[in-house]
C-alpha cells in the first residue's frame, strides 16, 4: 500500500539545513508512502524519517508521530520488549517540513513482504522458515506480555475496540459489514485477563529481519491498551485455516499451522486463548473496515489515492471471511463459557 507521498528532494534539501549534521545528508529515500505514516530513509545519516501522510489518513484514530516517537522512546527501555528502532529527534516545528515528524536509526534488516512474497524466505529451507515464523510470534507476543502503558490511555474493553472500527464502517455507509459488527457486539469473547499492550497491526511485514530474527517491530500507530488477542487474531489472518489460506507469501513449507501459532503465543503471554475464533473474526471485521472505508473515501473524493477503489473487491472477500469466522463462533467460543 505504497504511493503518493512528499518530494523527497525538497525534503532532503530542508533538511540539510535543519539538522546539525545535515551536510552528510546526501539524499531522502522514500521507503512506505502509502495510506499510513510516511518513512524515508536519509542516505549518508543513517536515520529514517517518519511523518504524517501528506494527505488524509485512513485510520482517523491512529497515534501522531509524538505518540509513536514516545512509544518507541518507552519500548526501547524496557528490556522485556522485543527490538524496536532506537529514536533519536523529534521536531514538532511544522515550517521544517510541513508537518512534525522524529528520527530513528536506520536497522540493519530485510523487509518482509507478505503480499506479494519475500525472496529471502522464498529461497530458506524449512527449518529456516519455522524459525521466522517463531521469531515473529514470539516477538509480537512479547509486546502483548508488557502491561498497559500510560502514554496510550485508558484500555479499551473488546466493546470499545469494536466500535472504534465500526465507526469506519457507519462512515463507509456499508450495512453488511456493520451488520457483521453488531453480531461480534452482540456476545463479545470475555477478556483473557487484564489489559495489556496491544500492537494493532501485527504481521510480518510490520518487523525487519536479519538471519531470521527479528531486528526490529515497526508501525506501532495503530497501538492500544486493551485485550492483547486481538493481536493473536491478527496474526492469524495470514497462516491457513478451515475458512481461509494463509496471505500471499505467508504458506511456504515450514511455516507454522495455525494451532503451533496459538500454542507460542499461549505459552508467550501467559494467557489461554479458547475464545480466539471471536478474535480472528474481530480481526477480520477490522481490516474489512479499513478497505471499505478507503474505498469510500477514493469514491468520495475524500482521498486522492485512486487505487483505494478496487479496495471495494477485496472489503466483500474479507467480509465473507469474517461472515465464515463468525459462523464458527457458537461452537468453539460459546460453548467454552
Amino acid at each position: 500500500m505504497s504511493g503518493g507521498g512528499r518530494d523527497p528532494v525538497e525534503l532532503c534539501e530542508r533538511l540539510r539545513s535543519h539538522l546539525i549534521a545535515g551536510e552528510r545528508l546526501q539524499a531522502v529515500t522514500p521507503l512506505s508512502t502509502g495510506h499510513s505514516n510516511e518513512t524515508y530513509l536519509l542516505d549518508g545519516l543513517d536515520l529514517v524519517l517518519r511523518m504524517p501522510p501528506a494527505g488524509s489518513p485512513l485510520i482517523p484514530f491512529g497515534h501522531g508521530v509524538r505518540v509513536q516517537f514516545e512509544l518507541y522512546a518507552i519500548l526501547g527501555g524496557l528490556t522485556a520488549a522485543p527490538p524496536v528502532p532506537p529514536v533519536r529527534y523529534f521536531c514538532d516545528d511544522e515550517s521544517v517540513l510541513g508537518a512534525p515528524f522524529f528520527l530513528m536509526e536506520a536497522l540493519d534488516g530485510e523487509p518482509f513482504d507478505d503480499y506479494g512474497g519475500t525472496t529471502w524466505m522464498n529461497e530458506a529451507d524449512e527449518p529456516f522458515r519455522a524459525a521466522v515464523t517463531r521469531n515473529l510470534i514470539e516477538a509480537f507476543a512479547g509486546v502483548n506480555a508488557l502491561p498497559a502503558l500510560d502514554l496510550l490511555g485508558a484500555p479499551l474493553d473488546n466493546l470499545g475496540e469494536l466500535r472504534r472500527w465500526r465507526g469506519m464502517a457507519e462512515a463507509a455507509a456499508d450495512e453488511p459489514l456493520l451488520e457483521a459488527f453488531d453480531r461480534l457486539a452482540a456476545d463479545p469473547a470475555p477478556p483473557t485477563g487484564p489489559p495489556a499492550l496491544v500492537h494493532g497491526d501485527a504481521k510480518f511485514s510490520n518487523a525487519l529481519w536479519r538471519d531470521g530474527a527479528v531486528a526490529g517491530v515497526l508501525d506501532v500507530e495503530m497501538s492500544f491498551n486493551g485485550d492483547p488477542a486481538w493481536d493473536l487474531g491478527y496474526l492469524l489472518m495470514y497462516f491457513p485455516s478451515e475458512t481461509h489460506g494463509a496471505m500471499p507469501g505467508c504458506g511456504l513449507p515450514g511455516m507454522w499451522d495455525r494451532e503451533t501459532v496459538i500454542d507460542c503465543w499461549e505459552r508467550t503471554t501467559g494467557r489461554n486463548a479458547a475464545y480466539v475464533t471471536w478474535y480472528e473474526a474481530a480481526a477480520d471485521a477490522k481490516v474489512t473496515a479499513i478497505l471499505s472505508y478507503g474505498a469510500h473515501l477514493a469514491r468520495t473524493g475524500g482521498h486522492a489515492d485512486q487505487r483505494m477503489l478496487a479496495w471495494k473487491e477485496w472489503a466483500a472477500a474479507k467480509l465473507a471471511e469474517t461472515n465464515d469466522l463468525i459462523a464458527l463462533i457458537p461452537s468453539q467460543t460459546k460453548a467454552n463459557r
